[in-house]
């Protein structure tokens, strides 16, 4: 699995350490951890998310190991190592063992 950062947002343009922009389809919810435009639960919530200069997730995707290929079969887990692997980033919001952290703005270990 390759580590890739970015300069800035490749959607909304914002360099790193500035909020993203209220449209901007890369910023997580800071609330829940979802994307921040299809979240239904804090729709009246905006607090300033910040750009890292990572793809959101990555960095705990990384930390925990998790990575998947695209197959014939559709987007399998596979481990790190794997050269055609990418950071299993679906695996955040659905694993049991995860919890989204207000705080840190990541996913951390329950």
């Amino acid at each position: 699995m390759k580590r890739e950062t970015w300069g800035n947002c490749p959607d909304c343009n914002v360099g790193v350490g500035e909020a993203h922009l209220g449209n901007c389809d890369v910023a997580r919810c800071p609330e829940c951890g979802d994307q921040m435009l299809t979240c239904a639960k804090h729709q009246d919530c905006w607090k300033p998310v910040i750009w890292t200069g990572d793809w959101p997730g990555y960095k705990e995707c990384f930390e925990f190991g998790w990575a998947s290929k695209l197959t014939d079969r559709g987007w399998e887990r596979t481990t790190p190592d794997d050269p055609e692997s990418t950071p299993d980033l679906s695996r955040l919001g659905t694993d049991p063992s995860v919890r989204w952290d207000n705080e840190t703005q990541m996913f951390v270990r329950k």
